[in-house]
């Protein structure tokens, strides 16, 4: 609970300034990616109690099945999105100046960072699809449909709770990137490392808001009320104001660092 009230109270002062960095990202990814796809699709083979292949789940629920423009999107668009706004944060609570001025510089910085956090996000989250698939697909086959479904309702649990650890051990890399001029791999080495004795307590801080959005999603799609795209782009926008806010905050914290947000001073640089 520590970091998600830390989070909470950083974005009491900037939620709307981020949310302006946010709305096209959000927008992208609530046109073209569905994050509780897999749930909504077993809720549906319970209750037409037809089963699926492995090859007719995935295709259901794989972000490629879409055309390539806009895979294209979905990479690119976040990208400058996550660039934007981590430069932002990071010289807010670096430096106490929260501005977009010359904004356009933190993007050309941290570009490729961003970069290749979003291609392994998307490499992590398509093998976590890849892996359901398998495993209900072959439940649905070899079982009754029943125990099928519950067993397929646990690997669905399991899976995401796993990708939630990975997602939690890798929550240093971008502040430490950032503060150390590391490479990203040796970045990397260390964050983990950091984070190995905070991990129940930022997997607490992460989980509380990821799962509360996940829940959102997941209802909207069993209700199918028409709205799936303007739920999931809001619910996407305050999952990355929150998880962008919420790894620099604790880096700060774990680290020892004193914020300069907090002690509300400004320090002009000439970038």
């Amino acid at each position: 609970m520590k970091y998600f009230k830390l989070t909470i109270e950083y974005l009491r002062k900037n939620f709307f300034r981020l949310f302006l960095l946010v709305l096209l990202p959000a927008t992208v990814l609530g046109l073209f990616c569905e994050p509780a796809s897999m749930p909504v699709l077993l809720k549906q083979i319970g209750a037409s109690g037809e089963t699926m292949t492995f090859g007719e789940i995935y295709g259901n629920t794989t972000t490629f099945y879409q055309a390539w423009w806009q895979i294209v999107l979905i990479i690119i668009v976040p990208v400058f999105g996550i660039s934007a706004m981590a430069g932002v944060i990071d010289r807010d609570v670096k430096i106490g100046e929260f501005t977009f001025r010359k904004i356009h510089i933190r993007v050309n910085e941290n570009f490729w960072m961003a970069t290749t956090v979003v291609i392994i996000v998307i490499i992590i989250l398509e093998l976590a699809q890849l892996m359901l698939a398998a495993l209900i697909g072959l439940w649905l086959t070899v079982l009754p449909l029943s125990t099928g479904l519950i067993l397929s309702w646990i690997s669905v649990a399991l899976i995401y709770f796993l990708a939630m650890c990975v997602f939690t051990t890798g929550a240093m890399w971008i502040p430490h990137t950032l503060n150390t001029g590391y490479s990203p791999l040796r970045a990397l080495f260390d964050a983990i490392r950091q984070t190995r004795d905070h991990f129940w307590a930022l997997f607490a801080g992460a989980i509380l808001s990821m799962l509360p959005l996940l829940v959102i999603v997941f209802v909207e799609g069993l209700l199918a009320l028409g709205i799936t795209q303007i739920v999931v782009g809001v619910c996407y926008g305050l999952l990355i104001i929150y998880y962008a806010s919420f790894i620099f905050v604790t880096y700060y914290d774990i680290e020892g660092l004193e914020r300069e947000d907090l002690n509300k001073i400004k320090i002009w640089s000439r970038k």
